[in-house]
């Protein structure tokens, strides 16, 4: 499979490749995506295996992201199997907490209890499974605010993915419904798909 970023190359090969998509069925990931782009949320594909496991495929990373059809069905018919990625920030008006394994669980737990919440469903409306028995819990990003790309800063094993000091996008998740090679995918257990645009 060729795996040579988009910019590099000639016009006639991504004409190609734009022409093969509007006629060729989409992988389930594809399918994702598009689900995704109805929703006017950016999407841009992500590496589904090591040794660049959920390293971007294009160029710019999620910078890219699009919520254009034809981009969409050309990138997902290029890399069939390619995760779903989603920028936080403005472009899809969202942040992300990830919980990372134990740990994350473990501090998630004592974030709630510090609160005075019960569950998840109490903090955020959309939340996410990880392959990894993980969670992403999605926020809508509000105007004025500045949730930072950052590790451990709320406890040990949690994560926020947001925004640069400037409000500008700054990181990306992989979206619920992508699957993994081994069958393994991110699961939506809390809402359904097109509630992440009004996440919280």
């Amino acid at each position: 499979m060729n795996t040579q970023p988009l910019g590099a190359r000639s016009a006639s090969e991504r004409l190609h490749d734009f022409n093969s998509a509007r006629l060729a069925p989409l992988s389930h990931n594809g399918a994702v995506a598009l689900a995704f782009v109805g929703a006017r949320l950016p999407v841009f594909p992500v590496r589904e295996a090591p040794p660049r496991l959920k390293a971007p495929y294009t160029e710019h990373g999620h910078h890219d992201a699009t919520t254009n059809e034809s981009t969409v069905r050309c990138w997902w018919t290029r890399w069939p199997g390619a995760l779903v990625g989603i920028p936080t920030g403005p472009g899809s008006g969202l942040w992300v907490l990830d919980v990372d394994g134990p740990m994350g669980l473990r501090s998630l737990g004592e974030l709630l209890s510090r609160l005075n919440l019960e569950t998840t469903r109490d903090l955020a409306r959309v939340v996410v499974r990880t392959p990894g028995g993980g969670l992403h819990l999605y926020f809508r990003l509000e105007p004025g605010e500045r949730p930072r790309n950052r590790a451990k800063d709320i406890g040990a094993g949690l994560d926020t993915r947001g925004v640069t000091t400037d409000g500008q996008a700054a990181g990306y998740v992989i979206a619920p419904g992508s699957a993994l090679p081994d069958g393994r995918s991110y699961e939506l257990i809390e809402a359904p798909a097109d509630a992440i645009r009004e996440a919280a």
